[in-house]
């Protein structure tokens, strides 16, 4: 998959993405580190705004903690700005998801929407 972007791959940025493919699930930055033997800060943040940039993951707003999620296949580099799906986050595991759904058609008159992010919390089927 890396290598259908527009950027040089590394051992450490393949290894980031396999991070995020083992998982079914948005990873924090304290997760994304407990994942790496070892690493340079500086490298983990250019790569994870890099791979922003590409529309590989894309930022989570979960309560006051950021995650990074996976972008689905179908995301690209232009329209990766525009996700519009729900955020699922459980009271038990702190596990967020990207649930492929549809969320609420707001209309503003007068405004544009760039972006809609919706947040949803609850127990995830794992903790029921």
């Amino acid at each position: 998959m890396i290598e259908n972007y527009n950027f040089r791959t590394t051992p450490f940025r393949e290894k980031i993405l396999s991070l995020f493919q083992s998982k079914e699930y948005a990873l924090s930055l304290e997760e994304i580190e407990n994942g790496l033997d070892q690493f340079d800060r500086i490298t983990l943040y250019r790569t994870l705004k890099l791979f922003q940039d590409q529309g590989i993951i894309h930022l989570v707003n979960s309560g006051n903690i950021k995650k990074y999620a996976m972008c689905k296949e179908e995301c690209t580099s232009e329209k990766h700005h525009h996700h519009h799906h729900v955020h699922f986050t459980c009271d038990k595991c702190q596990q967020t998801e990207c649930i492929e759904s549809k969320p609420l058609d707001i209309k503003l008159e007068g405004y544009q929407i760039k972006e809609l992010e919706v947040n949803v919390s609850g127990f995830c089927k794992n903790c029921l």
